[in-house]
């Protein structure tokens, strides 16, 4: 998220999607971004139970991807969506599209973060033919050889 701060407006509203414990939406919180966490319904707990370990001022919401009423409550358009590990099934690509289309603007910034040691490659190729297909413009972007990770 640091890498990429300069996309973003100070303040910027953010949402991350699926995020499991938060990591990723809880640097951007860190960062002095307006951060909302989204996840299916039963994972909510850890992660509430997560922002409050990290102290971290955050919202906390379910989402699950596909449910325009859900994507509605959040009060989109967002500045920026977050999405880390989240493509691991190609079933479920067109949900996330859609929620990633419901929740966004035409200047909305997306950063999808892969590990390609997941191998995922169907879900990965589905993602990247249903968001041409949907217009959506996917620009992949090289890890700067001059970060540092720490």
């Amino acid at each position: 998220t640091r890498h990429h701060a300069e996309m973003l407006r100070p303040r910027a509203r953010c949402v991350e999607l699926g995020a499991g414990l938060g990591v990723v939406g809880l640097c951007a919180a860190v960062l002095g971004y307006d951060v909302t966490l989204t996840d299916r319904r039963e994972v909510l707990p850890l992660l509430r139970e997560s922002a409050e370990a990290n102290l971290a001022q955050v919202r906390v919401e379910a989402c699950p991807w596909g449910c325009a009423e859900a994507a509605a409550a959040l009060q989109p358009p967002f500045d920026c969506l977050l999405m880390a590990d989240v493509l691991y099934e190609a079933p479920l690509v067109p949900r996330l599209l859609s929620t990633i289309l419901a929740l966004s603007s035409p200047s909305t910034v997306a950063l999808l973060a892969y590990d390609e040691a997941v191998a995922r490659w169907d879900a990965f190729a589905a993602f990247y033919a249903q968001a041409a297909a949907a217009r959506i413009k996917v620009c992949p972007m090289e890890v700067s050889k001059d970060v540092d990770p720490q």
